[in-house]
């Protein structure tokens, strides 16, 4: 589980580390929560089964220059302990950081130190997709030159960027009516599963009803992976306060401005407008700011309920697509083509056909 420091964790993280021989205060801790209350800092602690198993920070105002004057938000202080490594937690804390950074900024910094106990921490960098960002070694915040002769020591750092998403695509959360549309978090494991666990909610989806609460996870996950890829992206829906479903973008392709539509919602809460409000809003951000002209949808032919859902929002089918993917629990399927355009346009000389 990835959640955010509490007044609950410094002791108990101090502790963690003293046991190790490590020096790690529970002063840094106590500051930590100060700065994520004030809006400077957000800490993401991990935990398995209960046990504290790392943490990471996440700095809005880097003390880097070339990060402040860009306004790229800074990662720092990845720590996982001993037993919980090559468990997937160090991954898992990245990837939350990632995640959140992506909500304010299109690119997040990161620096390594250059001592042999940092290898295994810049090759992991590397093969997340970071890059050196071409300014050099630096001490204490201070680029070095030729012949510069520094210590070898914790401050002795070369700092990389990663780039998270494209400029044009900030994920704010939208309010309608009744709900709210946030983007999906780690936090939102149980509600998830909640919602793909339901045999109704998954029986016109491409995937098994779950089993376990690890799947919900691991679904998260490999949404966050994706959205920090610029490859997809997942909103959660929200009424009064508890995630009923979830909305998103899939197959992106931006070089296009267009992307297929994917939605889920628990059956509990059918039948009341619900997707059809949460479609309309997200439908807005789409077409408004992230400038896509098309958004398509690709649906099963019986599923009565979801076809009536996009012609409302005004998707117009455009074909079928025969033995199109291949689905856990079901094989072979064919799949409407629904698609709706920022400019409907008509057929004419040259086209290929209208939408």
């Amino acid at each position: 589980m990835i959640r955010r420091l509490d007044e609950m964790d410094p002791e108990r993280i101090a502790a963690a580390f003293a046991a190790l021989g490590w020096n790690k205060p529970v002063e840094q801790y106590r500051r930590y929560l100060t700065e994520q209350a004030d809006g400077m800092r957000v800490v993401l602690v991990a935990e398995s089964d209960g046990a504290f198993a790392g943490y990471v920070t996440l700095v809005w105002d880097s003390g880097y220059p070339p990060f402040r004057e860009h306004t790229v938000p800074e990662i720092q202080d990845l720590n996982v302990l001993p037993a919980f490594r090559r468990r997937g937690v160090g991954t898992s804390l990245m990837d939350a950081a990632e995640a959140l950074a992506a909500e304010r900024e299109p690119v997040v910094g990161i620096g390594v130190g250059m001592d042999p106990d940092y290898g295994p921490a810049q090759a992991m960098y590397v093969r997340r997709g970071y890059a050196p960002n071409a300014r050099g070694l630096t001490s204490h915040h201070r680029h070095l030159g030729w012949g510069d002769t520094v210590k070898v020591d914790d401050d002795l750092v070369l700092y990389f960027t990663k780039q998270l998403r494209l400029p044009s695509m900030t994920f704010p959360c939208r309010t309608t009516r009744r709900l709210l549309l946030r983007p999906v978090e780690i936090a939102d494991v149980a509600a998830v599963h909640e919602v793909y666990s339901n045999m109704q909610a998954c029986e016109f989806l491409d995937m098994l009803p779950y089993t376990r609460e690890e799947q919900a996870r691991e679904h998260i996950q490999r949404w966050v992976r994706l959205a920090v890829a610029g490859r997809q992206f997942r909103y959660a829906i929200e009424l009064e306060g508890k995630v009923v479903g979830t909305c998103g973008l899939y197959s992106i392709a931006r070089h296009q401005n267009r992307a297929t539509l994917g939605y889920d919602l628990h059956p509990n809460y059918w039948r009341r407008g619900l997707m059809t409000e949460a479609l309309a809003e997200f439908l807005s951000q789409c077409f408004g700011a992230w400038s896509f002209t098309r958004i398509q949808a690709l649906v099963l032919p019986g599923h009565r309920a979801s076809i009536a859902l996009l012609r409302g929002l005004g998707f117009a089918e455009e074909g079928l697509l025969r033995s199109y993917e291949i689905w856990e629990g079901r094989g072979e399927v064919d799949l409407l083509v629904y698609a709706k355009t920022r400019t409907p346009r008509q057929s004419g000389p040259g086209s290929r056909g209208g939408t």
